[in-house]
C-alpha cells in the first residue's frame, strides 16, 4: 500500500473490507485523494475517490480500480460494488 499510495497527493485511506468475488475471498479499500502524480511527475490536483479490490489468482493477483470525483462517489459506490462482484473467471478454451 505504502508504494500505491505515493502516485497520489493527499492519499487518505477511509475504509478496508473483505469482499467475495468468484468465490475467493478479496480484499477492499477505498481511499480519497487530492490529485496525482502526472507522468513527468507535475502534481495534477484533481480530488476524487478510489474503490480498489484486490483478488488472488494462483500466483498473481487481480485487480480492480475504480474512480469517481468525490460529488459522486458516495452515490455510485454500491453499483461499482456489484459490477466488480460480478466478475467471474472464464479459462482459455
Amino acid at each position: 500500500e505504502h508504494a500505491f499510495s505515493k502516485g497520489f497527493i493527499g492519499y487518505h485511506r477511509i475504509s478496508e473490507a473483505p469482499m467475495v468475488i468468484d468465490g475467493k475471498i478479496a480484499v477492499s479499500f477505498v481511499f480519497e485523494f487530492e490529485g496525482m502524480s502526472g507522468s513527468d511527475g507535475t502534481p495534477v490536483h484533481l480530488p476524487g475517490k478510489l474503490f480498489v479490490v484486490a483478488v488472488p489468482n494462483g500466483d498473481a493477483v487481480l485487480s480492480f480500480t475504480c474512480q469517481a470525483p468525490l460529488s459522486h462517489f458516495d452515490q455510485m459506490q454500491a453499483t461499482l460494488k456489484e459490477i466488480v462482484s460480478s466478475y467471474h473467471y472464464s479459462p482459455k478454451p
